[in-house]
């Protein structure tokens, strides 16, 4: 009888996660998936999942450095934590603070 034995890594943490944020519009939650970044790279994201039906918005993505207007995607991002607001069409606004990405090997 042959034995194998395999050493197998743990895996520290997923490169990419889901997470659900309340919101006072959009039927109450938002969801957003984010990528994170790899040690000293600028190649972290967030993607926002707005529930169907939520129209037009306007989203302003908040980074260190200023605000950025944009889509539900935010690419390019380096580890650190980041913070949007997502307007709909009746001007009900939604903040979600504290994003963050990790880096992750």
């Amino acid at each position: 009888m042959l034995l194998f034995i395999a050493t197998v890594p743990a895996l520290s943490q997923s490169k990419q996660e889901k997470e659900k944020f309340s919101s006072k519009c959009f039927g109450g939650k938002i969801e957003a998936t984010i990528r994170h970044a790899s040690p000293g790279q600028n190649n972290g994201e967030i993607v926002l999942d707005l529930p169907p039906g939520a129209g037009k918005v306007q989203i302003v993505w908040i980074t260190v450095d200023k605000p950025v207007k944009g889509n539900r995607e935010f690419k390019g991002l380096k580890a650190g934590y980041y913070s949007v607001h997502i307007t709909d069409e009746k001007r009900c606004q939604s903040i979600i603070d504290n994003i963050q990405i990790k880096e992750i090997e």
